[in-house]
């Protein structure tokens, strides 16, 4: 599925930057620093025209404000958002109209499916520089962090990439099989302890 027939199935614009959080919203996810990011950009009338907050998942996990600033991101225009489970088989097409993935985990348990559909994807992560998937993001080709639990830090490593767009007419040609997905995570592994 090419970037633009993901964005018009889903109803998205072609001609912003667009930067998905996945995933469910509880706390240690970062979605909330995700939200206080987006509405620090939002006061910048430029910046609201280029960019949008994709957020896939459920959000019943949300304190009342961060629902607030989601539903305020929504009304005027900067983010969309299922506020439902996407299935996995439906899940990897969300990765293909994104051009950032944005992975602000404030606690790190056991690894991030996320941070593992963007690898094979080759969709570019912006990332906390906290624990493996810090260090992992840091050191992608097109890779970003910014420092763990600073949602300053995190706005200025978005609008650092605004203009980093993915080429909308690319074919997602990838393989996204079982054999493929161990193949990338064994040669991220073997690059981190040679």
């Amino acid at each position: 599925l090419s970037s633009t027939e993901a964005r018009k199935q889903f109803g998205l614009p072609l001609d912003r930057t667009i930067f998905l959080h996945a995933g469910s919203s509880e706390r240690r996810k970062g979605f909330s620093d995700v939200l206080r990011a987006f509405k620090k950009l939002s006061k910048d009338s430029t910046l609201r025209k280029k960019i949008l907050l994709l957020r896939v998942g459920t959000n019943e996990a949300l304190k009342p404000n961060d629902q607030k600033r989601l539903n305020d991101l929504i009304d005027i225009g900067m983010a969309h958002a299922t506020n439902a489970h996407v299935p996995h088989e439906d899940f990897i097409e969300f990765f293909s109209a994104a051009d950032w993935v944005v992975i602000p985990y404030r606690k790190f348990r056991f690894s991030s499916g996320i941070f593992a559909n963007a690898v094979t994807s080759n969709t570019p992560v912006i990332a906390s520089n906290y624990g493996m998937i810090g260090r992992y993001a840091s050191q992608l080709k097109n890779g970003d962090v910014y420092r763990h639990k600073d949602w300053k830090s995190l706005a200025s490593a978005i609008e650092r990439h605004t203009n980093d767009r993915r080429n909308c007419t690319h074919t997602d040609s990838r393989n996204h099989s079982k054999r493929a997905f161990i193949q990338h995570i064994r040669a991220a592994y073997r690059s981190q302890h040679i």
